[in-house]
C-alpha cells in the first residue's frame, strides 16, 4: 500500500469515527440539508452543513457539547473564526448534547 493510500485511509477512518459523534442529531423540521462533512477545527470535531429553511440559507458548525465543555461561546467564535469568517453575524445554540453555531445567512 502506497502512503497516499495510507493517508487517504486514514482520513477515512477519522471522519468515520467523527460522524460516529453525530448519529443522533435531529433535523429541525422543514431543514434541507445541501452539504455535510466531518471536520476536525484543532482538537474539535465538528459537523459542518450548509442547509436551508423556509427561503433561509446558512452554515452550521456543529459540536458534541462534551468536546467543547471547557471552553466559552467567545472562545468557541475565536476558534472558528480561524477557518471561518463569522462576523458579528451568527447564532448559538445548545440543545444539551450538541453546540449549534450558525453563520453566513442569506436570505432569499
Amino acid at each position: 500500500m502506497s502512503k497516499t493510500e495510507n493517508k487517504e485511509e486514514s482520513m477515512c477512518s477519522e471522519k468515520a469515527s467523527i460522524k460516529a459523534k453525530f448519529k443522533d442529531l435531529k433535523l429541525d423540521e422543514g431543514t434541507k440539508i445541501i452539504m455535510t462533512d466531518f471536520i476536525k477545527i484543532r482538537e474539535y470535531d465538528a459537523r459542518f452543513e450548509i442547509w436551508s429553511w423556509d427561503g433561509i440559507y446558512a452554515f452550521s458548525l456543529i459540536f458534541f457539547k462534551e468536546d467543547v465543555k471547557d471552553i466559552n461561546e467567545q472562545q468557541l467564535i475565536n476558534l472558528i473564526n480561524e477557518k471561518f469568517d463569522i462576523s458579528d453575524n451568527y447564532t448559538y445554540r445548545d440543545n444539551g448534547k450538541y453546540i449549534f453555531l450558525s453563520f453566513n445567512f442569506i436570505v432569499s
